[in-house]
């Protein structure tokens, strides 16, 4: 019997809209996409660490394939995980597995990001420094390993400017892949478009792109109401995490942090960034945002600060850079 194993690969970049891609994408009839999101199988730099959320802190080759067992004759199997763009090694790592996959990149504006992502991070206990101007302050200790919070499943993810260097990211896919064989959506085209950006996203992958799909509300805004609660629910004590996780079924990990959410997340919108950090971060990475923008050969003027130049040529923003 033929190995089932993915030919795509949604890849991020976070809090970009890729859990409602992920979503979409398996509602269509040739495409199979995995219950759970963000398998931690490639991108062996990441080091992510365990938690009742994510799971193990690293599958088998046996245990991932796993997830595409129920895949059957379907002409598309996909994964989605918002690291892989982050990471160094993903790229290759993914391309020694399946060469001829097909990578999707979600984009959002980088000042966005880093908000939303400090805001999940809160909500997943990576972060323990609510106010978000604090958080990007503390990022050359962090990036030192100092304030790190002790149950951080992700350190590296609190460096969140890193994050949001979406330029040599893109480069290293590009350069593994091949232009042809990366797809990028623009987050504000999709979510002010969602249905078109999801037909094109379909005609990428090969596929009838009218196949009909919901295209409801995917993973809100979520803030914690009661930590004690939310960080006794979502991570075992550290004593007794090695048991908890030779003990306890995959499968139950899902359930627990399902319950947490329950119990002590509420939905709610983001509050408006303040206009002062908002404008000093969008002066910080103009450089970058033109960078992105001269490599997709894209006008990122709604990414830009007012009165900063759109993508034009190399030679007009010399002064950015």
């Amino acid at each position: 019997m033929k190995v089932k194993q993915p030919n795509f690969f949604v890849v991020g970049a976070p809090k970009s809209g890729t859990t409602s891609l992920d979503h979409y994408l398996g509602q269509h009839p040739d495409v199979f996409m995995p219950s759970r999101k963000d398998l931690p199988f490639f991108g062996s730099d990441l080091q992510l660490r365990f938690t009742y959320e994510y799971g193990r802190a690293r599958e088998t080759t046996e245990q991932y394939l796993s997830f595409f067992d129920n895949a059957g004759s379907v002409r598309r199997i996909g994964e989605t995980a918002v690291w892989y763009l982050f990471s160094e090694s993903a790229a290759q790592e993914i391309y020694s597995f399946a060469p001829d996959a097909l990578i999707i990149v979600m984009l959002r504006n980088p000042v966005d990001m880093m908000y939303a992502l400090h805001s999940q991070f809160l909500s997943n206990l990576n972060e323990d420094i609510d106010d978000f101007e604090a958080a990007l302050a503390a990022e050359t200790d962090r990036r030192d390993g100092r304030r790190i919070p002790l149950r951080a499943h992700f350190p590296r993810g609190l460096l969140y400017r890193d994050v949001a260097r979406y330029a040599e990211q893109l480069e290293r896919y590009f350069n593994i892949f091949g232009r042809d064989h990366v797809h990028v959506i623009y987050y504000d085209d999709f979510r002010d478009n969602t249905n078109g950006e999801v037909y094109k996203t379909f005609q990428f992958l090969g596929l009838d792109p009218g196949a009909p799909v919901s295209l409801e509300i995917i993973n809100r805004n979520k803030v914690v109401r009661h930590r004690g609660l939310h960080a006794l629910a979502m991570l075992p004590p550290t004593r007794l995490e090695s048991l908890y996780h030779a003990l306890t079924p995959h499968r139950f990990h899902g359930r627990v942090a399902a319950l947490a959410r329950r119990l002590s997340l509420e939905y709610e919108p983001r509050p408006p960034l303040d206009t002062t950090v908002r404008e000093r971060l969008e002066q910080e990475m103009t450089p970058e945002i033109l960078r992105i923008g001269r490599l997709l050969d894209h006008n990122m003027s709604s990414w830009l600060m007012q009165g900063a130049p759109e993508f034009i040529s190399p030679e007009r923003a010399t002064t950015y850079l």
